[in-house]
């Protein structure tokens, strides 16, 4: 995933959904992340350790800064993104769900995340 960090030094997937903000080093590996976990659901993949030990690493950094939004959308990527089994999956589906209300609610004007609200994001 490290040859994704410049990558994402210039293109910020943040900007898909009208956001446009500040990303850390840290926002910036988790949209890696998500890039390669989508990547790895598109092509069948099931996961592994490595999803979950990414979710654990982003779930950690979320908890020490729940305001940064830049972050919150990450995170959210990186579980919509995540591919397993219906069991893996149902010990998330609420909370990225929680992540995109609340940036839309921070975000009242962006129609996007209102959007990926009312489609059950």
């Amino acid at each position: 995933m490290g040859e994704l960090q410049p990558v994402l030094e210039f293109y910020d997937p943040l900007t898909n959904i009208g956001l446009k903000l500040e990303r850390s080093v840290l926002v910036r590996e988790i949209q890696a992340a998500a890039w390669v976990a989508q990547a790895g659901a598109d092509s069948g993949k099931s996961g592994g350790v490595w999803y979950r030990d990414s979710l654990a690493r982003a779930e950690s950094a979320l908890e020490k800064s729940p305001p940064d939004a830049a972050l919150q959308a990450a995170v959210a990527a990186l579980y919509d993104a995540l591919p397993g089994s219906a069991e893996d999956h149902s010990l998330w589906n609420q909370h990225p769900a929680e992540l995109w209300q609340a940036l839309a609610a921070r975000f009242p004007e962006n129609t996007s995340l209102r959007k990926a609200v009312t489609a059950g994001h």
